[in-house]
């Protein structure tokens, strides 16, 4: 199965993330008129919107229509980008200079990779707490990174720390982390923080044929649930 990957050129002007639909169970109400709610075991599922996608030149319009037929009113998943922006975890980029300590002409060093954080230990699936190391500057809390799996990335987010330490190149985080891991990771596994993705389905996947104003140009939102 092809996974399709929601396309750069349909960046929305705002977006909304939660990985917390649905992990409340309501209880009703008590006889003195409390509202007992619980929390599920399996943990929520995630949620997303972009608000204000714009399809305004022939490229962008023909993509979104593209899209429409790929996904088949929603029924087929898609990679949807996270875009943490300023977000993200600091410290990605590494400059180096050349040995003889020269730069390029535009004064210019080389940029290495952007690193990815690295499992320490196997963990299974359901599993809500992990830990690992990170290359880059501290990490804050509340930050989201992807999974890889043969069914396509799986996202989650750092509710909270449970024990940081800092070591030789940066930093070892023991964390909570909501979603509940979706598939068991071994040791060594890579956690995306600079360009996460999630396995979604667009729930509006009929907005992709945007109402276009003299045939040239539209919005539309999307709002997106985990496949």
């Amino acid at each position: 199965m092809t996974l399709y990957v929601w396309p750069a050129l349909l960046m929305p002007e705002a977006q909304q993330w939660s990985p917390s639909a649905g992990a409340a169970r309501d209880g009703g109400r008590s006889l003195s008129g409390s509202r007992r709610v619980a929390t599920w075991a399996a943990g929520g599922i995630w949620r997303a919107r972009f608000r204000n996608v714009a399809v305004g030149t022939p490229e962008e319009i023909l993509t979104a229509q593209a899209l429409d037929a790929l996904l088949n009113d929603g029924v087929e998943p898609i990679a949807v980008p996270r875009n943490p922006g300023e977000q993200g975890p600091g410290g990605l980029v590494a400059y180096t200079p050349f040995s003889d300590d020269s730069t390029f002409s535009d004064g210019t060093e080389f940029a290495s990779a952007a690193p990815y954080g690295l499992l320490d230990s196997a963990i299974v699936a359901y599993a809500t707490s992990l830990s690992f190391t990170w290359p880059g500057e501290a990490l804050r809390g509340g930050e989201d990174f992807s999974f890889e799996t043969p069914d396509g990335p799986n996202l989650h987010r750092i509710a909270r720390f449970e024990s940081i330490e800092a070591i030789e190149g940066g930093y070892a985080y023991t964390a909570e982390v909501r979603t509940p891991i979706r598939a068991a990771q071994s040791a060594g596994a890579e956690l995306n923080f600079v360009d996460p993705h999630a396995t979604m389905r667009m729930t509006n996947a009929r907005e992709l044929s945007a109402m276009l104003e003299l045939n040239r140009i539209g919005f539309f939102d999307a709002e997106f649930e985990e496949a």
